[in-house]
């Protein structure tokens, strides 16, 4: 079941003529294929977060993913209480490195194993 498209955007049509000749079909179904993932980029469907833990006891945490650019904006949504805590009260957690591939964050070292996070990455 697909989830109807937020209000106030429009879908990108699926559906579509038979091809006349066989190069039309080749490219109309590049055409419908791109149609549907833009489809699913209007329905939220943007492949854009991962889930992470913290390292327990640890001051940093490295996390590895193709998707990170020096330039992304990396947001973390807890998703336990002590996750909530570290990120919100006394102590914390802030980039301190960021590259291709790569971001290093420190943290309070805190003996819980869970601190779960999902990771948003943007650009």
């Amino acid at each position: 079941m697909t989830a109807p498209p937020p209000t106030g955007f429009a879908t990108v049509p699926l559906g579509g003529q038979v091809p006349e000749k066989l190069g039309d079909a080749a490219s109309k179904s590049w055409v419908r294929q791109i149609a549907a993932k833009v489809n699913s980029l209007l329905q939220g469907k943007a492949n854009a977060s991962l889930a992470i833990t913290l390292a327990e006891s640890a001051a940093s945490t490295a996390v590895v993913d193709a998707r990170i650019a020096a330039t992304s904006m990396l947001l973390l949504q807890p998703l336990t209480a002590h996750a909530a805590a570290l990120l919100y009260a006394s102590p914390y957690v802030l980039i301190t490195s960021q590259q291709s591939g790569q971001v290093v964050f420190a943290h309070s070292s805190v003996a819980n194993s869970d601190l779960n996070f999902n990771l948003l990455i943007i650009g």
